[in-house]
């Protein structure tokens, strides 16, 4: 059904690139066919995400044979697993079972957008049949488990053919019944089609009717979610593709039959008895501690700072516009340089700063491009300098009480995540932007605090992906003018470059556009053009009205390493291009 040397040498080969050795990926073969795998104990929820498994089936030929077979591909995205299970089960024959585990090792910190592969190969005598997929995920370093359990039907191979008539050409589905009883569609896009009319047959009878015309989710999949309620029932989904290219109409492909058992169904009252005898102790417990603690019933509301980069205008408003998102939809207590400073009595960064690291629960340090010579900064110029140099003093602080982390904008990657938070959880703006809110409201929450927040036991994280859609235009059309900004000015660097003009070229800019035979004039330019760190160091007495005294700043060194960005910039990528030249 596999061929499993060959696979574990393509996963092993995919590892080298995120520095794993051999003996850091491990397959453990489970008997095929056995009581063992049959029975391999495989939950369908979890407590944690710990990725995705997307399907896709595709035409394999046999070597050293004229014969086809068909394919299915297994990708595993965004991976936080140590270790996963998987089970294949024929519906119609529970004696066939195909089982396997694989073990990373917990060293191996994957990429946000690491991907892994997996493939089996099916014989001819399991084609037009339908399989239970299910598999199970563990991550060994933070004891969370994650599991998903599909049905599928495996296609006839003669069907993957290519260049069919698309009034033919099949849609390849399956079903994710992981949450019932909400029910989940998946088919893989078709070229140039992007129109199909989706109905749910229940009982026979057809429940819902839709024309699904969304694009496709970021795996090139279509997707229809339905809710079964908790009647028994059977459920059936069929996929029409809409072209004008169908000769008469398309035709319709339907997926397997679902039985949704009574014992699903009747889910809420079993709950509600085993519910009521466990949690009674709970319930009292609870009361007591509501009698002894006022604190009990307040609704929490954390307070988090962002650390970010004036790098470029639009990239501020969009760190602004994220602050007033967090404030308004999030129920968290943001708190930003630009919004609050002018807000405050003294009107000093440093005062500011100083308290509102001191009040914070989190400290979000931002992803921001890197900076340019001409900024269009506002009064607070060179402010992050300062918020970096006390998120330095914090790390080193083994008495630190605030919760660290970091966020990757769309339009930006972890390189741009600043040195002094590298080792900081990294979260992801696309892809953990729910987990991230859950983390910063919940996260530092211990068990024993007789402090309760409400909104940490909803099914919905406020003001996650579901609320961004619905209220945080703002937000995402300020990141998407901070994109484009990025992307119109690494076009004019390499124009710059093209040019010959490297003097407009932005210093943190140049080891990634210049070739190393420009390294000696280059290196000649960054020298002539060098600004004067006297005149650049009476800006700072123009910049921030308080005391200089109590910033400590007064003193040379630190004078010149706060006010003369140009010359550090300079002289850190002088560095960089001697490195080059070796």
């Amino acid at each position: 059904m596999d061929r499993h040397v060959f696979i574990s040498l393509f996963i092993y080969l995919q590892l080298v690139h995120f520095n794993a050795l051999k003996e850091d990926c491990n397959i453990r073969r489970i008997e095929k066919n056995s009581a063992k795998c049959r029975d391999l104990p495989l939950r369908r929820s979890g407590s944690g995400d710990l990725g995705k498994v997307v399907l896709h089936y595709y035409l394999f030929k046999i070597e050293n044979s004229p014969y086809f077979t068909t394919g299915l591909n297994l990708t595993f995205h965004n991976i936080k697993w140590t270790r996963l299970r998987l089970q294949y089960k024929d519906r119609s024959n529970e004696t066939f079972n195909f089982c396997r585990e694989f073990n990373l090792n917990p060293r191996i910190h994957m990429p946000l957008d690491a991907s892994l592969f997996y493939d089996c190969l099916w014989s001819v005598e399991h084609e037009d049949k339908e399989f239970d997929f299910k598999y199970e995920a563990f991550d060994a370093r933070k004891k969370t488990s994650a599991g998903r359990h599909y049905i599928l039907k495996v296609p006839r191979h003669y069907n993957l053919l290519p260049h069919k008539p698309l009034n033919i050409t099949p849609v390849f589905m399956y079903m994710d019944i992981s949450e019932l009883p909400l029910m989940v569609l998946y088919w893989e896009t078709l070229k140039d089609v992007t129109e199909f009319h989706v109905i749910v047959y229940q009982d026979g009878k057809v429940a819902e009717s839709k024309k699904v015309s969304d694009p496709p989710n970021e795996f090139g999949q279509f997707a229809y979610s339905y809710d079964v309620g908790f009647s028994t029932s059977e459920i059936q989904f069929s996929v029409e593709i809409l072209d004008k290219r169908c000769i008469g109409r398309c035709e319709v492909f339907k997926s397997p039959v679902i039985n949704i058992e009574k014992s699903v169904s009747n889910r809420p009252l079993l709950i509600g008895i085993v519910g009521s005898i466990v949690l009674l102790p709970v319930f009292l417990y609870s009361l007591y501690v509501w009698k002894r603690y006022s604190l009990l019933a307040v609704d929490t509301v954390p307070t988090v700072l962002l650390v970010y980069t004036r790098s470029l205008r639009s990239h501020t408003q969009a760190v602004l516009a994220l602050t007033k998102y967090l404030r308004k939809y999030c129920h968290i207590n943001a708190l930003v340089d630009e919004l609050d400073i002018p807000l405050t009595k003294s009107k000093d960064p440093h005062i500011w700063y100083q308290e509102a690291f001191s009040q914070a629960d989190v400290v979000l340090v931002v992803s921001s491009p890197p900076r340019t010579d001409c900024l269009e900064e506002g009064l607070y110029q060179k402010v992050d300098l300062l918020a970096l140099r006390i998120l330095s003093n914090k790390l080193c602080d083994p008495q630190c009480k605030q919760k660290l982390l970091s966020l990757v904008l769309p339009y930006c990657s972890s390189d741009d995540i600043p040195v002094e938070a590298k080792n900081v959880r990294c979260y992801s703006f696309k892809k953990d932007w729910n987990e991230l809110l859950w983390n910063m409201r919940c996260g530092m929450k211990s068990f024993w605090i007789p402090k309760i927040d409400y909104l940490c036991y909803q099914s919905q994280v406020p003001g996650g992906n579901s609320d961004l859609r619905r209220h945080g235009k703002i937000l995402l059309d300020a990141l998407q003018i901070a994109e484009d900004d990025v992307q119109k000015r690494n076009f004019s660097i390499h124009k710059s470059i093209d040019d010959g003009n490297f003097e407009e070229v932005p210093l943190q800019m140049v080891g990634q556009f210049t070739d190393t035979s420009d390294i000696n004039d280059l290196m000649q330019s960054l020298k002539d053009d060098r600004p004067d760190p006297e005149t650049d160091a009476q800006e700072v007495y123009s910049v921030f009205p308080g005391d200089l005294q109590t910033m400590d700043l007064l003193d040379r060194e630190h004078e010149l390493q706060f006010s003369n960005e140009h010359t550090a910039k300079s002289q850190s990528h002088q560095i960089d291009l001697n490195s080059l030249v070796l």
